[in-house]
């Protein structure tokens, strides 16, 4: 490591510890922590709804529909009765 390097890294650390930070002491901790952190970031973010009433992607005149009591359908108002009909029902999940 280049000499610049090292005491821009030791400013760094001086300063972490300054303001409290500790200094990690296992590196699998660390990393653990990440993974953990990325993985519910991931979970929450996947949990994202649209709207319902944005205009739909199947255009004008739709209707939500439960599909089989897992699956949140936007579908054109012919194609929701037919759901309908054989026993998804009206609104979302």
């Amino acid at each position: 490591m280049a000499a610049s390097s090292k005491t821009s890294l030791e400013r760094t650390r001086r300063l972490a510890q300054s303001l409290g930070a500790k200094e990690p002491n296992n590196p699998l901790e660390t990393y653990m922590k990440l993974m953990v952190t990325l993985i519910l970031l991931l979970s929450v973010s996947a949990c994202a709804v649209a709207p319902a009433d944005s205009g739909g992607k199947a255009g004008g005149d739709t209707a939500v529909v439960c599909h089989k009591g897992k699956k949140t359908l936007e579908l054109p108002r012919d194609a929701a009765k037919a759901h309908l009909d054989h026993g998804d029902r009206v609104g979302p999940c």
